[in-house]
């Protein structure tokens, strides 16, 4: 009895070993839009160290080059969004959604209006 659940447990561990998946998703700044997602058996993403330096040198690149102006970055950011809906990386709902996001991450701050008052300031007078 002991010898079945000891060999049914060194089974069960083999077959979750075997299954077991890594999984590597690539999300853009503020849309969020998934722009890479790759998912391979256990121990792919060791074997790919080097495309994996590569692929991190390229990113720290393009996060140097990126422009300094908020007006000019949210712009590109829309455009390339549009760029992956053209073609067909993103669904139009997902377009819409990280367009969504990229706005209100670069919405401006409410602005308060001179002379107005709040509920608890009017309920002092």
């Amino acid at each position: 009895m002991c010898a079945a659940t000891l060999a049914l447990t060194a089974c069960a561990c083999l077959v979750c070993a075997w299954r077991m998946t890594e999984t590597l998703a690539l999300h853009s700044v503020h849309g969020r839009a998934t722009l890479l997602e790759y998912t391979a058996d256990f121990g792919t993403f060791r074997m790919a160290h080097q495309f994996t330096r590569k692929l991190t040198a390229h990113i720290q690149l393009a996060i140097a080059a990126r422009r300094s102006s908020r007006v000019e970055h949210l712009r590109d950011e829309m455009r390339e969004h549009f760029r992956l809906k053209e073609a067909g990386v993103l669904s139009q709902e997902e377009y819409e959604a990280s367009k969504a996001r990229i706005l209100a991450q670069h919405a401006p701050p409410p602005q308060r209006v001179a002379g107005a008052m709040g509920p608890a300031a009017r309920a002092a007078f």
